[in-house]
């Protein structure tokens, strides 16, 4: 649209200034005759000249674009001829040229402000632009950061597992010790410290679990052993007890059989030598 008018404003332009230069024709060969008859003075003449010297000047101002002293100098051209009373269609052109010029003033103007508009615009955009890159340029450093944060983190959580599955190993290894010199106890305890540790770090612990478990297993056998052993010990024991009292009561029965017999035979003894004294003494008294 602006394309349009400025197309239709240079061609009226230009052919308001062929139709002035028709009207100049024309008034200066009145002006000849008006010399010749002695009409004009010199101050009118001198006054047109400097008059028409301005619209050449203002013309090549329009030709410059430049707007606002063009119209400065078509006025004041205006002003020169209104003062020594020019009228008539020169005139009526040289306003149709003022207000063309006006008219071009306020589209150059308006395609300044629209210029200006579209280089804010544009410098908005890449201010715009500008800025997305650069958030976008944090955001992927914050995520590279936030990326080498998470593998620092990996990292110290994988040598953290690696630590404790040593750490878990090394105890299963003594259990294993224990185990084979019959601790049963201490390696379900070494077992136990083991799962915790694994535990920690989600290791798979079945197979430990199975361990304490066939452990368990073979304790309790174990226990159940030394308790048979031990009731056989306490049987045994029983039995030999009884059989060291039977002895004794019995050895006890023959010592109290030999004290009575003794004491029988003491007994008989002492009878014996009481009659041999008593025979001695009847002896005595019958000699």
């Amino acid at each position: 649209m602006s394309k349009d008018l400025a197309y239709i404003s240079i061609t009226l332009n230009c052919h308001i200034k062929h139709q002035r230069e028709i009207e100049k024709i024309k008034i200066q060969k009145e002006k000849e005759l008006l010399v010749k008859k002695k009409e004009l003075t010199a101050e009118t003449i001198a006054k047109e000249k400097e008059a028409f010297s301005v619209i050449d000047k203002a013309d090549i101002l329009l030709r410059q674009e430049s707007f606002d002293e063009a119209l400065q100098s078509y006025s004041n051209a205006l002003i020169i001829l209104n003062d020594i009373g020019w009228t008539g269609s020169y005139m009526t052109l040289l306003e149709d040229t003022i207000r063309l010029i006006q008219l071009k003033k306020k589209e150059k103007d308006q395609r300044i402000v629209q210029e200006r508009e579209r280089l804010r615009k544009q410098v908005d955009d890449e201010r715009e632009f500008e800025r997305k890159i650069a958030e976008h340029l944090q955001s992927e450093k914050d995520r590279m950061i936030s990326k080498k944060i998470e593998l620092r983190k990996m990292e110290d959580l994988v040598n953290y597992m690696e630590q404790s599955k040593l750490e878990a190993f090394k105890i299963m290894d003594k259990a294993e010790v224990l185990l084979k010199q019959g601790l049963y106890e201490h390696a379900i305890d070494m077992y136990y410290q083991a799962e915790l540790i694994l535990t920690q770090i989600r290791f798979p612990t079945e197979a430990i679990k199975e361990m304490i478990r066939k452990i368990q297993e073979k304790k309790h056998e174990g226990d159940l052993a030394k308790q048979h052993e031990f009731e056989l010990i306490i049987k045994k024991t029983e039995e030999e007890k009884h059989f060291l009292q039977t002895i004794v009561e019995s050895m006890r029965y023959e010592e109290e059989k030999m004290k009575a017999k003794q004491i029988k035979l003491k007994e008989r003894e002492d009878l014996k030598i009481y009659l041999e004294k008593r025979k001695d003494v009847a002896f005595e008294i019958f000699d």
